[in-house]
């Protein structure tokens, strides 16, 4: 993707996947290209997100499955060099259950930056409804 993204004429020889002579545009706005962020539960995933990711996204996670993940990432931090030009891990969850503002606190409380909220509605008003009940949240925990 970096390649793709940042070279003039994209060319990339790797252990999966080599390529020459292609074009992806729009290229992207962002520069020098958008954050990169790896998924994942496993160390190999951890690892990667440390080594090559700007952010690590777990789907679907209750507090204890992302205090497991959060962990599994500071190991992988502490047996993995982190490039400078990352910067720091960031990392976003989309939560399992309904949340509330001490669950939000507990979340950041495990170093999580982000909460990717996610709800199925029936209409665009119930949209419009949660998308106003997480903004309070936010109001009263910020």
């Amino acid at each position: 993707m970096l390649a793709l993204w940042t070279q003039p004429k994209p060319a990339y020889r790797g252990r999966f996947v080599s390529f020459e002579g292609i074009q992806a545009l729009p290229r992207p706005l962002q520069q020098p290209h958008p954050p990169i962020v790896m998924g994942g539960a496993t160390p190999q995933a951890f690892e990667r997100a440390v080594t090559h990711a700007n952010g690590w996204y777990g789907f679907a996670l209750d507090l204890d499955g992302t205090a497991r993940c959060v962990d599994g990432l500071r190991a992988a931090q502490r047996q993995h060099q982190r490039a400078a030009v990352l910067g720091e891990l960031e990392i976003s969850i989309t939560p399992a259950a309904k949340l509330d503002a001490d669950t939000v606190k507990r979340f950041a409380d495990l170093g999580v930056h982000r909460l990717v909220i996610s709800r199925r509605v029936a209409t665009e008003a119930d949209l419009l409804a949660a998308v106003e009940r997480i903004a309070e949240l936010n109001r009263t925990t910020s």
